[in-house]
């Protein structure tokens, strides 16, 4: 994987190479590199995927069993369908990875528990670079936990290529870091790293370079305890994170509990007390405006408007929008409908979510933002403009010259 070094070096020899230092096209697309070239997203992890290739797929998919003008419970049904075929394709794939033998190519200890752990096709891909690790000589270094690897033959590389990589260790964690960045990127350990592992005579892959998404065991409920204590603190902000960790902790509650009797009735009067506590923080922490049948009682139940509420009319209600902070509450049903122009031309003043009326306030030439007013908006990249005419950067085509040339 090329470093940002590397695509400096290389953009500037093509464009000496070519003569495109002043090429509108490549000049506008250097200025916006950060947002597609690789090398600036060498840190972000994106398995490989292009910007937008996993909601092509998606969509892809979704319309061999849909159409785009189905009603809601023909989609309904449609996705079922898809689910389960998503399901029966990764059984079929699981069930070959478990009955397939892989054959290691050089017969390293560290090859063989690749072929172990790793899916067919995430091994040929360790594979490749394991080979390429063939090519990289390792060097003394005088800086602790640092290694340095050199290409072997540097000489007949390109001039813009990096020839030599420093690889950091962190021992609390044995987690290697290289400058080239596959492995937060992709998952799957740099040909640099490799070649420290087969010089130190590594004979397993460390625990913490294992990306369980790339295992056989992935589709397993078991988590990995170890790598709880790496994770930080801001990981715990995110409710992917959260719901994570409590789902693998509830499968594990599961699991034992299925042994006897004893344990059942331990985790299931646990559960009880688990989910009567979360209740209560919730009501905590949520609004005091709710929405049911009888969430206060019948005799303390007041009207909006202060007059207190017969018995009977309260059960007559139904369903009551209550704050139980004030005690007051508003029946659904004397809630009325807004008023719709039945003849004539349909009224526009309608309700508008948001987003509409945002539209349509930029279509009435609302005055821009502070913040957005400039071009490419709050995160934009500002690109040079070029006279689609003469392709000049100093004006544009409404005072080109060339327009006014016989």
């Amino acid at each position: 994987m090329l470093t940002i070094e590397e695509f400096e070096y290389a953009w500037n020899f093509v464009m000496v190479k070519y003569c495109l230092q002043e090429h509108p096209f490549m000049t506008r697309a250097y200025e916006c590199r950060h947002k597609w070239a690789k090398p600036y997203f060498s840190k972000v992890f994106c398995a490989r995927m292009c910007s937008t290739q996993h909601s092509e797929c998606a969509n892809f998919i979704l319309k061999i069993h849909t159409v785009c003008n189905s009603s809601i419970n023909a989609f309904i049904t449609q996705y079922t369908k898809l689910i389960d075929d998503r399901e029966s394709c990764d059984a079929d794939a699981e069930r070959k990875n478990k009955q397939k033998i892989i054959k290691v190519h050089f017969g390293y200890p560290m090859e063989k528990h690749a072929s172990v752990i790793y899916t067919a096709k995430v091994y040929n891909l360790f594979k490749k670079e394991l080979i390429k690790s063939t090519s990289y000589l390792v060097l003394p270094s005088m800086e602790e936990h640092t290694f340095v690897v050199k290409h072997v033959q540097a000489e007949s590389r390109e001039l813009w290529s990096k020839v030599i990589y420093k690889i950091k260790l962190d021992e609390s964690i044995g987690y290697y870091t290289c400058e080239c960045g596959l492995y937060e990127h992709f998952g799957v350990l740099c040909s640099h790293v490799l070649a420290i592992f087969v010089h130190r005579g590594v004979c397993k892959i460390p625990d913490f370079h294992i990306m369980k998404r790339w295992a056989k065991q992935a589709r397993s409920s078991s988590f990995n305890n170890k790598l709880e204590k790496y994770i930080g603190d801001t990981n715990e902000e995110s409710r992917s994170f959260r719901h994570k960790l409590s789902y693998f902790a509830a499968i594990d509650i599961v699991n034992e509990a299925e042994n006897d009797q004893d344990a059942f009735a331990i985790a299931k009067s646990n559960f009880t007390r688990c989910k009567k506590e979360l209740h209560e923080h919730r009501l905590s922490k949520t609004t005091t405006c709710q929405v049911g049948y009888g969430s206060i009682p019948e005799d303390e139940v007041t009207t909006h408007s202060g007059v207190q509420q017969q018995v009977n009319e309260v059960a007559d209600s139904g369903l009551q929008i209550v704050d139980t902070a004030n005690n007051i509450s508003v029946p659904v049903s004397s809630i009325l409908a807004p008023a719709i122009m039945k003849n004539g031309r349909p009224s526009n003043k309608r309700y508008m979510s948001s987003m509409e009326a945002n539209i349509k306030k930029k279509k009435r030439g609302k005055t821009p933002d502070q913040k957005t007013k400039h071009l490419g908006g709050v995160l934009g990249v500002v690109q040079s403009r070029f006279c689609s005419k003469c392709r000049s950067p100093t004006h544009t085509i409404k005072n080109c010259p060339q327009l006014y040339l016989p």
